[in-house]
């Protein structure tokens, strides 16, 4: 079978990616080789208030100098959803990813992430 593979997203280890009000943070950066099919699923929730937090990706040729690729937008820009959301990503080649996540409010508290990247080789002949 050629089943799609989750992967949780995590932050120094961490499954519950907590986000500081009015804060940035970015989760620990992975390597996916071999891969044609990339998705991310993703959940928000808080403590107090509405979540508002955006998503972006971020790659890297050496796993220490980062960018926001050009060609993708962001994942979210303005998430104040708290159900499970996701969607398909094209990244571009390069060996390292990660996930650049901004809280955009300071009105609220206890910003919790949970995210998961879902890959899938194709079926191929070599």
């Amino acid at each position: 079978m050629n089943e799609p593979t989750s992967y949780p997203i995590l932050l120094s280890g961490e499954a519950d990616m907590a986000v500081p009000q009015d804060d940035v943070i970015y989760t620990d950066a992975h390597q996916f080789g071999g891969v044609n099919d990339f998705a991310i699923v993703y959940q928000v929730s808080c403590a107090v208030g509405l979540t508002n937090v955006k998503i972006q990706l971020q790659q890297s040729i050496d796993g220490i100098n980062w960018f926001t690729p050009k060609t993708i937008g962001d994942i979210e820009t303005s998430l104040t959803l708290q159900t499970l959301q996701g969607c398909s990503l094209t990244p571009i080649c390069v060996p390292y990813i990660r996930f650049k996540i901004t809280e955009l409010t300071d009105l609220q508290t206890g910003t919790i992430v949970n995210m998961w990247v879902v890959l899938q080789k194709k079926f191929g002949g070599d």
